[in-house]
């Protein structure tokens, strides 16, 4: 998926507070870290590329994400979504890479997805915005199978991303222009 200059949204006001009293998105790396179990699970269940994840592993992610976000289930204490952002900035280019994003089965359908895929839009555009005669691009890979394979393409759409290209079992998503 690829999106035009001005064609990449973020909604200042789409955050979790003003849409679900239910639910807290949470970004602090040691919090998330006492969920790691909970979030392998998630994992291992929404998310077939991770079948072969075991909990170090998921620890690690947790451990070497530049930026992550957990949505909490304030009712049970637990966590029904999770994602990571990672940003590489070069002389010329920032490039930003969305992993993991998945939301557990149970709690799908209920704008959580959009709300953490908006949280890693808006972490991208803010670090753009302090950066100078940069050109940006944000990429995932969107899965083609599995719980999330119709609905995630269409929050992606949603947020600007268009296909770019098929790549067998999981489709590259592309957003490269100058935002500003």
């Amino acid at each position: 998926m690829a999106v035009k200059n001005d064609n990449l949204k973020h909604y200042a006001d789409r955050n979790i507070e003003s849409q679900q009293d239910q639910y807290v998105l949470i970004t602090d790396k040691q919090l998330i870290l006492g969920f790691a179990e909970s979030l392998y699970n998630i994992l291992k269940q929404e998310a077939y590329w991770c079948a072969t994840l075991t909990l170090e592993e998921m620890k690690n992610r947790i451990n070497s994400s530049a930026h992550i976000a957990m949505i909490l289930d304030k009712t049970y204490n637990q966590p029904c979504g999770y994602g990571r952002l990672f940003l590489l900035k070069t002389n010329t280019q920032l490039f930003g890479y969305m992993s993991d994003v998945a939301i557990n089965s149970s709690h799908q359908s209920k704008g959580l997805g959009s709300i953490l895929i908006n949280h890693f839009v808006g972490t991208f555009l803010k670090k753009y915005s302090e950066l100078e005669n940069i050109n940006g691009t944000l990429c995932l890979l969107c899965a083609d199978k599995g719980n999330g394979a119709i609905s995630a393409p269409k929050i992606y759409r949603k947020a600007g991303f268009e296909y770019l290209n098929d790549l067998g079992n999981r489709i590259a998503i592309f957003s490269n222009r100058d935002f500003r």
